[in-house]
C-alpha cells in the first residue's frame, strides 16, 4: 500500500516539475545558466540527483533492483524523507516561480528570496532533493543508487557554496544577514 502512495506522490512530483519548468520555458525565460562548478561536474550532479531520485518508482516497479528484500519498517522510515522532500521542493519551486534557474544568474540578482520557506533553509530546493535522494536509498537499496546519492549530495553541496560566493559577492549586506539568520540547509544547519 505505501509504495502505490510513494508512486502515485513521486508520479505528481514529477507533473509538477515538469509543468513549472515548462510554464517557464513558455513564458521565453531561459532556465539554464552558467554553472557554479565546471560544467561536466554540474551536468553529473544534476543527472545522478535525477537518476537517484527515479530509483524510487524503479523499485517499485522492478523490485529485482533492490540489493534485499526490503522490510516495511525501512519504507516506514522513508516516508518523512520522502513526503517533506516532495512538500519542500513543491514549496520552493512555487516561491521561486519565474526565477527557478539552473546555474548562477547572468548580471544582478533580480531579488534575494528570504520569506516563506526560505526562513527556515537558503536552499529548499536543494533540500528537497536531498531528502528524496535519501528516500530513495531507503526504498530501493541498490549500489549504483547508493554511488549516484553520494555524488549528488556531494556535488550539490559544492555547487551551492560557490552559489554562496557568488552572492556574497553582490553589492550590499544583504546576503550576509541573511547568512546569520537562516541555515544554509536547515534552520541553523
Amino acid at each position: 500500500m505505501l509504495s502505490c502512495i510513494f508512486m502515485i506522490s513521486f508520479v505528481a512530483f514529477v507533473i509538477i516539475l515538469f509543468s513549472f519548468v515548462i510554464r517557464i520555458l513558455i513564458r521565453g525565460i531561459s532556465i539554464f545558466a552558467k554553472p557554479p562548478i565546471n560544467p561536466a561536474l554540474f551536468i553529473i550532479a544534476k543527472i545522478c540527483a535525477f537518476s537517484s531520485c527515479f530509483f524510487i518508482p524503479a523499485g517499485i516497479i522492478r523490485p529485482d533492483l533492490k540489493l534485499h528484500v526490503v522490510p516495511e519498517w525501512l519504507s516506514l522510515l522513508a516516508a518523512p524523507f520522502f513526503f517533506s522532500g516532495l512538500a519542500v521542493a513543491v514549496i520552493a519551486m512555487k516561491k521561486l516561480g519565474d526565477d527557478l534557474i539552473f546555474g548562477l544568474p547572468e548580471g544582478t540578482v533580480k531579488s534575494l528570496k528570504t520569506d516563506g520557506i526560505f526562513r527556515i533553509s537558503r536552499n529548499p530546493l536543494y533540500l528537497g532533493f536531498i531528502l528524496l535522494i535519501l528516500s530513495s536509498c531507503l526504498i530501493t537499496p541498490n549500489p549504483v543508487n547508493f554511488v549516484s546519492a553520494a555524488v549528488a549530495i556531494a556535488l550539490h553541496h559544492r555547487i551551492i557554496l560557490r552559489e554562496e560566493v557568488f552572492l556574497l559577492s553582490k553589492p550590499g549586506d544583504e546576503y550576509r544577514n541573511y547568512m546569520k539568520t537562516t541555515g544554509r540547509y536547515l534552520m541553523r544547519f
